[in-house]
């Protein structure tokens, strides 16, 4: 794929995990890699891996991840961010959606 044609798909948000999953499957080292602390959900979920967190982020409906914040977290871990700017724009985007589980965390 062009570099013209994932600038599109960033611009859509998570839509662009349809192609990104070639880039995911070739980088398993950076998928296993541990979040700054694990982040629980208001759902149930546990979120320990930036593997986790994609997989969250994948199962968000079509409202969620059109969000900035979801996009922000989406862009920063296709971009193969450090881990702590990854972490940090999950949580952000689940304080937004109040989906964060503060009470679990503690």
């Amino acid at each position: 794929m062009d570099l013209l044609g994932w600038r599109h798909c960033v611009r859509l948000g998570l839509r662009l995990w349809v192609h990104a999953d070639c880039i995911a499957l070739s980088c398993p080292s950076y998928l296993s890699k541990k979040l700054t602390r694990a982040i629980c959900t208001k759902d149930g979920g546990t979120l320990r891996t930036v593997l986790d967190a994609r997989s969250y982020m994948l199962g968000l409906s079509k409202d969620r991840q059109m969000r900035s914040q979801w996009r922000r977290a989406a862009q920063s871990l296709l971009e193969h961010a450090d881990v702590a700017a990854v972490s940090r724009q999950v949580e952000l985007a689940l304080v937004h959606d109040s989906k964060l589980d503060v009470s679990a965390m503690a």
